[in-house]
């Protein structure tokens, strides 16, 4: 759904146009397109202990996988919130501040919303957590934060729109 909103939330810009599918499509895919690079670079930026971030945004500009993904919007879509989710990780690795536990499961709960991949990846964002945090005492507060955020977005869907529809299948 998170496609669907933002493509809605483009149309209400060029509603007035003859050309408003264009426009629209063209916008969305703009910021979407955005996004994808601004993840990667930021993600990239975490690690350039290992190499330069501009390396990866020449690579993501000519791999033939990229090029693919102009296709369907919602694909970059995930993979951009889930660049953002991963880069908070990593700013939680580096910083051991759980306020970026609360970003990076917000972001992911929003990559749920742009396919429902994002769903597989709580489980795996839930061990890692582990994984950093059971080395100190309060290993609960950053497992909290990294399932809360996501099963208020995730769970508030779901449940707005089975209240909504009477059918509570996430599909």
């Amino acid at each position: 759904p998170l496609s669907s909103f933002l493509y809605g939330f483009f149309y209400l810009f060029v509603q007035k146009s003859p050309f408003w599918l264009l426009l629209a499509d063209g916008l969305g895919r703009f910021v979407i397109f955005t996004l994808f690079f601004s993840g990667a670079y930021l993600v990239s930026r975490e690690l350039s202990r290992f190499a330069n971030p501009l390396i990866v945004l020449g690579l993501l500009t000519a791999m033939p996988l990229v090029v693919e993904m102009y296709n369907f919007p919602s694909d970059p879509l995930f993979a951009a919130l889930s660049a953002f989710s991963f880069w908070q990780v990593l700013r939680f690795y580096n910083t051991h501040r759980v306020r970026h536990l609360w970003l990076a499961s917000s972001l992911l709960g929003l990559a749920a919303m742009a396919r429902n991949d994002g769903l597989v990846l709580l489980p795996i964002l839930v061990i890692v957590t582990l994984i950093l945090s059971l080395p100190n005492r309060q290993w609960w507060k950053p497992l909290l934060a990294c399932m809360v955020p996501f099963i208020a977005i995730v769970g508030g869907y779901i449940l707005l729109t089975g209240l909504l529809t009477g059918n509570f299948n996430p599909g």
